[in-house]
């Protein structure tokens, strides 16, 4: 629970400094920046939940 909520937190931050640089910083058109977001918070959650979240310790090599 807490790797699925800090795998969020991190997809939110980057997402909102991404939204930030590409409508404020590059000009990009709302609409066109919240879309290419999207597709990026998609693969950046999609890889982070499948990295840290579904898999168990012995899939990620820690031994305890």
């Amino acid at each position: 629970m807490i790797s699925f909520v800090i795998v969020n937190l991190i997809t939110l931050s980057l997402t909102s400094f991404l939204l930030t640089v590409l409508y404020n910083k590059w000009g990009i058109p709302l609409l066109i920046s919240k879309l290419l977001i999207t597709i990026a918070s998609v693969g950046i959650n999609f890889i982070g939940t499948k990295l840290f979240v579904f898999t168990t310790k012995k899939e990620r090599g820690i031994h305890i």
